[in-house]
């Protein structure tokens, strides 16, 4: 987990089982927690249709989890973070859980499968992912 900070906010970014080197998805990476850099910013469509940018993390702790849905490693994570996120809540803390460089169609019927009681962004070009 990476912690980025932006003056009043504080992130986790997990790099869920990739790394993005150039347009390329590879194979296992987890980034390991450290202090310092900047937050991007950034603006994200949701799979149900909201807009999530930067500005709404109110100065919030927030935990940005960037997964593909063909990932076996984030495959295993999300459960864990479905239920976990009450708790994340019950804290204070904000969970963005993020989809890199796949389709919205694709995610969505993900999403079905899963029933998560979180929202699911969507980093259709991979460029968030690859700020952070």
């Amino acid at each position: 987990m990476k912690r980025v900070f932006r003056p009043g906010i504080t992130l986790s970014v997990i790099l869920a089982g990739f790394f993005y080197a150039g347009s390329v998805l590879g194979s296992a990476v987890l980034a390991k927690p450290q202090q310092g850099g900047e937050a991007k910013e950034f603006t994200l469509s949701s799979v149900s249709g909201k807009t999530v940018a930067m500005d709404d993390f109110n100065g919030r702790e927030t935990i940005l989890f960037f997964f593909t849905t063909w990932c076996p490693y984030c495959r295993d994570k999300f459960p864990l973070l479905a239920r976990e996120y009450a708790n994340y809540q019950r804290e204070g803390i904000d969970l963005w859980v993020v989809d890199v460089a796949e389709s919205s169609a694709k995610v969505s019927s993900f999403v079905r499968q899963q029933d998560p009681p979180f929202d699911v962004l969507l980093d259709t070009t991979g460029s968030v992912a690859q700020a952070y």
